[in-house]
């Protein structure tokens, strides 16, 4: 598994830990999603709502544990679960490869 390359900038309000990121891959299911943000890469597992390779999303992604965000790009809320942050893309790979 390869995570999408992109020029994609990242966006980050850290007053209100709002971060902005792009899907980048994700697992055969759809459950479990890279995210690339400023500093690296978040993994999460999508436990309600729908996302896509190239949405992008926003909301607490530097934060561990279950989050609520916003899909920018069809407007949806999506609940996660939130397994890692601020990894490489190697490790998010091996994040994905492994669920």
């Amino acid at each position: 598994m390869t995570i999408l390359p992109t020029l994609y900038s990242t966006k980050e309000d850290t007053l209100n830990k709002q971060i902005t990121g792009l899907v980048t891959a994700q697992t055969k299911n759809k459950q479990r999603v890279a995210v690339l943000i400023p500093h690296g890469y978040t993994v999460f597992d999508i436990e309600d709502g729908e996302i896509s390779i190239s949405d992008e999303v926003i909301g607490p992604l530097e934060e561990n544990g279950s989050q609520d965000l916003s899909n920018l790009t069809t407007g949806q809320k999506v609940s996660v679960q939130i397994v890692a942050t601020l990894v490489s893309g190697k490790d998010a790979v091996s994040l994905l490869e492994n669920k």
